[in-house]
């Protein structure tokens, strides 16, 4: 017997409210590196950026999620990619006038990279030729390249310089490999339910039209978020301390998004042209309004 949506009504996220739940947490990570920066030797507004920077890790697994769904439902990949390349592209000039014209090293990859990759290799993935599919081990590579020249990059490595901080991914392999892994969540769920079906009574045809197959869905994405997170976090304490370039401890706080993925109830809610690229906007117009907010409160 089918359960009924009813009872399964604790799915009550859709794409809608996970969106603004990552861009309400991304601007509070901001605002809080932002005040790092300038006020790094207050005490006081360093335990606040802590928090800001705890709350901020949220951001990161619900985009990669997101991005999973918006390469699944989108009716046009090419659109949905040169959106966030007109971003990217934007978002690099600026980073190479930084470096460059205003001599501040910002020394942070580009967020719009990894998202781009992990679209890309999901849409190698749903090919059903071996061959494409192999592609999408070229974005993970490119993750772990990034990773692997930032560790040079903080250890002082002059090979470094051959592959600036602004070419790479933010979050090098890891929001690839999350990515990825949010989309082999779909493919798994199917074959569990197919292969648990002779003594639960419920396969994929039975499930996929109600909650049922989202929580087995969300429920793996979670899994894959832990080990994925878990193992960033162990590669970590093996590194040397000279090369290790980020907090990778704090991310462990991104574990705490489990919770909200595990209540998404796989509808897009409330889309509109307006908001949709408003989103794409907000990005660098929330980077300009932190850090020139907090600038102009340092220098008064």
């Amino acid at each position: 017997m089918k359960p009924s949506k009813n009872e399964l009504s604790y799915l009550i996220l859709d794409g809608f409210w996970l969106k603004i739940i990552a861009l309400l947490t991304m601007t509070i990570d901001h605002v809080g590196v932002a005040l790092g920066m300038y006020y790094g030797e207050n005490p006081q507004v360093m335990a606040i950026v802590n928090v800001c920077r705890i709350i901020g890790r949220l951001a990161l697994p619900i985009f990669c999620f997101l991005i999973v769904e918006g390469v699944l439902h989108t009716r046009n990949f090419k659109r949905y990619l040169l959106n966030m390349g007109v971003i990217a592209a934007a978002v690099l000039i600026s980073q190479i006038f930084m470096e460059y014209v205003m001599k501040l090293r910002v020394a942070q990859g580009n967020i719009f990279f990894d998202l781009i990759l992990g679209a890309i290799a999901v849409k190698c993935l749903m090919d059903k030729r071996i061959w494409i599919k192999a592609i999408a081990l070229l974005p993970i590579a490119f993750g772990v390249v990034s990773f692997i020249f930032y560790g040079l990059d903080f250890s002082g490595a002059p090979i470094a310089k051959y592959f600036p901080y602004f070419l790479r991914s933010q979050y090098h392999w890891y929001s690839i490999a999350l990515v990825v892994a949010f989309y082999l969540s779909y493919p798994i769920a199917k074959w569990l339910l197919n292969n648990t079906s002779s003594f639960t009574g419920l396969d994929y045809e039975m499930t996929k039209d109600n909650n049922l197959y989202r929580i087995v869905v969300n429920s793996i994405s979670i899994l894959f978020l832990s080990i994925i997170t878990i193992g960033l976090y162990l590669i970590g304490l093996f590194m040397d301390p000279i090369k290790v370039f980020w907090d990778i401890g704090l991310q462990n706080y991104a574990l705490i998004s489990c919770a909200l993925l595990l209540l998404y109830n796989g509808k897009r809610g409330y889309n509109s042209i307006a908001f949709k690229y408003g989103c794409y906007i907000y990005y660098p117009l929330h980077i300009l309004l932190a850090y020139g907010i907090v600038y102009l409160t340092f220098i008064l």
